[in-house]
């Protein structure tokens, strides 16, 4: 069976009100194409309410480094945590793709 290729969704999350839907869209265009997605958007469904920012981050990193690429929705940049996570993505060599500035959800073939 051929390995799928597995995307990790990053983004502003905190102070927003629509990320579920947000990071839901995106997860679900990339399922479109095959693809196996680890959506962070989703952590809060197995965190302890009194989990802190640093945790959370902590877990998306374990998210991260088991992907072949990074998903940045255009809002990442005003994301304390998405910003961090692209420094780590950098680190890490690895691969980094960007939604564009332009497009609800732009995915790039050919990964």
């Amino acid at each position: 069976m051929e390995k799928k290729t597995r995307v990790y969704i990053a983004g502003k999350i905190s102070g927003t009100d629509d990320f579920k839907e947000r990071f839901g869209k995106a997860e679900e265009e990339f399922l479109k194409i095959n693809c196996e997605v680890l959506n962070p958007a989703k952590l809060y469904l197995i965190m302890s309410d009194s989990a802190t920012h640093d945790e959370y981050l902590s877990m998306c990193y374990v998210m991260i480094g088991m992907c072949d690429i990074v998903y940045f929705l255009k809002d990442w940049k005003k994301s304390v945590g998405a910003t961090m996570e692209y420094k780590y993505c950098v680190r890490h060599g690895i691969r980094c793709v960007f939604e564009k500035e332009n497009a609800e959800i732009s995915i790039i073939g050919g990964f």
